[in-house]
């Protein structure tokens, strides 16, 4: 059974503040994020990520993590981390690391393939 969440795209931002209209600038990553309020399947919100050239918001650290869960209204959403096939090792969609920022909080829902945070939200980076 598949969740519908909504998603929030990250694309990074090549030595610039400047992000395209609807994205919001984070200086930390020198990315641009977006929420897509839509709730939709992890693969299904991913392609779609994918077709903004961006990819789900992969959390890499405290102060990253802060900044989603204000831009998604700390509702729920769907992240990078998932795992594939059979090898239960997670990666993040844009192929950073997993596992970088551990500091998750107690009622992360971690589902059979997908990780994704408490509430209704998801967003591309």
């Amino acid at each position: 059974m598949y969740s519908l969440l909504a998603f929030l795209a990250v694309v990074a931002v090549v030595a610039s503040s400047s992000c395209e209209p609807g994205w919001r600038y984070f200086p930390v990553t020198n990315s641009c994020y977006k929420l897509i309020d839509e709730e939709l399947p992890w693969t299904v919100a991913e392609f779609k990520c994918l077709f903004q050239g961006a990819h789900h918001a992969s959390v890499d650290s405290a102060a990253e993590n802060q900044f989603v869960h204000e831009l998604a209204h700390h509702g729920e959403m769907w992240t990078g981390a998932a795992f594939f096939g059979s090898s239960k090792v997670y990666v993040n969609s844009d192929q950073t690391p997993f596992g970088r920022f551990t500091n998750w909080k107690n009622e992360m829902i971690v589902r059979t393939q997908e990780i994704h945070l408490p509430r209704t939200t998801s967003l591309m980076s």
